[in-house]
């Protein structure tokens, strides 16, 4: 085995361990954001008062996550795509709330999770989609030499 290929099955053990750790990172993220608003809708508050308080408390864990995986992911790779996360997958218990049925602390905890790796998903396609239309427009040897 040449350097270069060495080289390149490095790339892509990384690249498949660093896709790996943001997917579970992602579906961490909501499912404990989910979980948090979960809990609020648990108390006796009014509906309103569990959405603002949930939303809140479920943006504070998000941002404390976040925080802790940057060193690890990065700091765009994180925050952006768990603050869609934390704020979106939550609003699920609201709208079980709304229509009469309070969904059990596991079924919160899935929905959040499966939130998760859906917005994973849709990020993987989303840069493949991008990545085809730039490389039909910058030549593959464009840069410094």
């Amino acid at each position: 085995m040449n350097d270069s290929s060495r080289g390149r099955s490095k790339g892509r053990i990384r690249a498949a361990a660093f896709a790996t750790a943001d997917g579970m990172f992602l579906s961490a993220v909501g499912a404990v954001a989910t979980l948090v608003m979960h809990w609020t809708h648990e108390s006796d508050w009014p509906l309103a008062v569990c959405m603002l308080v949930g939303m809140a408390a479920a943006m504070v864990v998000q941002t404390v996550m976040a925080l802790l995986a940057t060193p690890l992911l990065g700091a765009i790779e994180t925050m952006v795509p768990s603050m869609a996360v934390a704020m979106i997958a939550p609003m699920s218990v609201c709208l079980f709330h709304m229509v009469g049925r309070e969904p059990a602390m596991g079924e919160a905890i899935l929905m959040g999770a499966c939130f998760g790796v859906g917005m994973f998903v849709f990020l993987l396609l989303h840069g493949a989609i991008c990545r085809r239309r730039v490389s039909r427009f910058v030549p593959a040897n464009w840069g410094p030499p």
